[in-house]
């Protein structure tokens, strides 16, 4: 643990070790449940299993902040250092789970009634410290980080925002799924209602619901061949395609299970893995993470069978939403009416530092849009229609 600082009845301290990170398990996931912004990406679970395998050489940096020895608001934070081949030459404070994991609504958690007190405290804090925050994978509206610039802002920071992308989702309330396919376009309900019907008539269709750790083992195997195989001739995969990853994604599916949190799907056609599909379930909201299908099958649209039949079972088990996460891929919006916007905020601290590094984002955003034009694009997208 390092420094403290106090502004009224609220106290923060820096943690900065495996040992304090580990041992604010209870604490942190009881915050969640009694924060008004707490997401599935902001559990200790996630961040802590991120850290394990994903860190690289970053330095932990975690804030909290206490009332009373209460526990009411964390910054989950990390060094990120120098990346001299990025144009990144000082290193920034960002946020646990940054990178592409895949991290979404990335946050602070605050205890409700205590948002005002704690935001100012952690504000100080950052002051004292001067380092340049990175803060990426922010809703936009997201009401701690909002309070939280306002702050870092009336104490002299400079401060940037830009919007990185848009989280499509379904809103179940007061929909049956019948209602839902109704309210859709008519091309694409007729289009995955014949899909799926000339399926029936061909194969022996079976869509398997993991629920075992031996299902679990096998399943992801079978999502990670199937993604990697079809993004192999097309540039390679920015999703699972690292050993760390693949490891990250091991431990924590595990993870999952046991809190039947994890939702991981195969659609077999006569007893062969043509599609898999990976999500987890949190506090009645479906989180769309990753998918894959085999190529030979695309002319069947096992893609778009797969997220039809998902989507379906997420009605069936009585949830509010279904959200497919950042990326705009055209499929989502087939099926999702609403999104969400995620911005990267950039804050600077008023001093030399921190406008020399604000001059080196500016430049650093004119030589990717300039590269941009010549690099392909990578997405991660399912079969279309």
């Amino acid at each position: 643990m390092k420094s403290a600082a106090r502004t009224a009845t609220i106290t923060t301290a820096v943690l900065d070790t495996d040992e304090a990170f580990a041992a604010l398990r209870q604490e942190w996931d009881e915050l969640l449940h009694a924060s008004a912004n707490g997401c599935f990406f902001l559990s200790w679970q996630w961040l802590h299993t991120w850290w394990k395998h994903l860190a690289e050489d970053r330095r932990l940096h975690i804030i909290t902040a206490r009332c009373e020895g209460k526990l009411v608001a964390i910054a989950p934070l990390a060094i990120r250092p120098s990346r001299y081949l990025r144009l990144l030459p000082f290193p920034v404070l960002e946020f646990l789970g940054s990178g592409n994991v895949g991290s979404d609504y990335l946050g602070i958690l605050v205890r409700k009634g205590y948002e005002d007190g704690a935001v100012r405290a952690i504000a100080a804090l950052l002051t004292d410290h001067e380092q340049v925050l990175e803060l990426s994978q922010v809703e936009r509206t997201n009401p701690p980080v909002t309070a939280l610039a306002l702050q870092l802002r009336q104490l002299g920071w400079r401060m940037h925002c830009t919007t990185t992308s848009f989280c499509p989702y379904i809103d179940f309330s007061d929909q049956t799924w019948d209602s839902y396919l109704a309210g859709l376009s008519s091309a694409h309900r007729a289009n995955f209602r014949r899909r799926y019907k000339k399926l029936q008539a061909r194969f022996d269709v079976r869509l398997e619901l993991v629920e075992s750790e031996h299902q679990r083992g096998e399943a992801l195997r079978i999502l990670i061949d199937l993604h990697l195989r079809r993004w192999g001739s097309r540039g390679g995969s920015d999703a699972l395609h690292s050993e760390e990853l693949v490891a990250f994604h091991e431990d924590f599916s595990k993870q999952a299970l046991q809190q039947d949190q994890l939702r991981l799907y195969v659609l077999w056609l006569d007893n062969v893995a043509v599609a898999a599909l990976y999500g987890f379930v949190v506090n009645g909201a479906f989180y769309f993470y990753q998918s894959g299908f085999d190529m030979n099958y695309r002319e069947h649209s096992v893609g778009l069978v797969i997220m039809g039949l998902v989507i379906q079972d997420a009605f069936d088990q009585g949830l509010r939403e279904f959200d497919f996460l950042h990326g705009e891929e055209a499929y989502k919006y087939l099926w999702a009416g609403a999104e969400r916007e995620l911005v990267r905020f950039y804050f600077f601290p008023p001093h030399a530092r921190g406008s020399l590094y604000s001059q080196f984002l500016r430049l650093r955003q004119r030589i990717k849009r300039q590269l941009a034009q010549w690099a392909p694009r990578r997405k991660c997208e399912l079969d279309p229609p």
